[in-house]
């Protein structure tokens, strides 16, 4: 058995007509904040808990940095988390047959799980009211996310002590993403419910009668996000987990 660290959460969100009609809350430096908190409180785990193989950061983070024509309102997440450059040139990623090695050179950063496996072969919208019955918009986001970060400081140490590059990694982990997915994306058979739709164009608050719609019911607003990953212990090939 391994031990690692989880976490889940949820940042700040998006308010529409808030503070006052016709404005919107973005919430970018709150959700910044708080997500500075989570990965400064996981690190200090990390360092003091060296037994600890990786600390996840996992949830509905309402993070806006990838748009199809646009950044975006937040800054880009792993630029954030890791000083600038997302952890490229940090992070050795060696496509295997069941997966992705994940090793930095001395130092682990954060990562992405789902954009270390899926890359560019699929948006992740997490959030996608343009395919799910129950939201019917335009709005496409990948709010959810699944972040990891190897312990890197009982490797370093390790790494300093070693006598040739072929032993720096003798003891060090790995933690391999063999797939992610998402699911929640089918309607609860037999649930509906009602949706006031107010016409497209009408201020906020004006007085109307808005539409009913009959909508199917999905386990969330949001898919859920999952991913399958191995762990083995570098130092002996036949230590391996699924986590």
């Amino acid at each position: 058995p391994i031990e690692i660290l989880f976490t889940t959460t949820h940042l700040e969100a998006f308010v529409p007509n808030y503070p006052t009609p016709g404005r919107t809350y973005d919430g970018v430096e709150q959700r910044e904040s708080q997500m500075k908190q989570m990965t400064t409180f996981c690190d200090t785990y990390l360092s003091k808990h060296r037994n600890i193989v990786a600390a996840f950061v996992t949830g509905d983070l309402n993070w806006d940095d990838e748009r199809p024509r646009s950044k975006g309102v937040d800054k880009t997440l792993l630029d954030l988390l890791n000083g600038g450059d997302g952890g490229i040139g940090r992070v050795k990623e060696t496509n295997k047959k069941q997966g992705f090695s994940i090793r930095s050179n001395s130092h682990h950063p954060w990562i992405d799980a789902w954009k270390i496996n899926q890359g560019k072969k699929s948006e992740g919208y997490t959030y996608d009211s343009k395919i799910n019955p129950m939201l019917r918009g335009n709005l496409r986001r990948r709010f959810d996310r699944i972040l990891i970060r190897e312990n890197c400081y009982d490797s370093e140490e390790k790494q300093e002590s070693a006598s040739s590059t072929a032993s720096s990694y003798a003891s060090s982990s790995s933690l391999r993403i063999k797939s992610t997915d998402m699911f929640g994306m089918e309607p609860i058979h037999g649930l509906e419910w009602k949706k006031e739709v107010i016409p497209w164009g009408r201020p906020y608050g004006a007085s109307s009668s808005p539409s009913i719609q009959i909508r199917p019911v999905l386990p969330s607003d949001h898919y859920g996000l999952w991913a399958v990953m191995d762990y083995s212990s570098m130092s002996s090939a036949s230590s391996s987990s699924k986590v």
